[in-house]
């Protein structure tokens, strides 16, 4: 590969996808941020796209942003989580299926629906 890596981080506006996204700008790479929350406010080299990345209408909105803005993607983290306002050891029922089952549907979004 010559050039800068192409990045896309889901969740990145906040916590590890905050810190994965300016790790990797640090490194020179062109990131792009996915979040359910967030806004466009992200520094120069990159791009961010509002998107629910359990919602396949919105992955493909993101995806489609990624390869228009960046013209490729070299690296996908699938860094996405929900806060349910709970610790994790008072987590009950169906609490812990809503918690875990957003990041894993949406990994299996994002990674399955766009795999090269």
């Amino acid at each position: 590969m010559t050039g800068p890596q192409r990045v896309l981080i889901t969740g990145g506006e906040s916590g590890i996808g905050r810190a994965m996204a300016d790790a990797f700008r640090k490194d020179g790479a062109l990131v792009h941020v996915a979040d359910v929350d967030g806004t466009a406010d992200q520094p120069p080299g990159g791009g961010f796209t509002a998107a629910d990345v359990s919602d396949p209408s919105d992955v493909d909105r993101l995806f489609d942003d990624v390869m228009a803005g960046l013209g490729g993607l070299d690296v996908l983290c699938a860094n996405v989580g929900i806060a349910v306002g709970a610790l994790v050891g008072v987590l009950v029922g169906a609490r812990v299926g809503e918690a875990v089952g957003a990041s894993v549907s949406a990994v299996g979004e994002a990674v399955g629906a766009h795999e090269p």
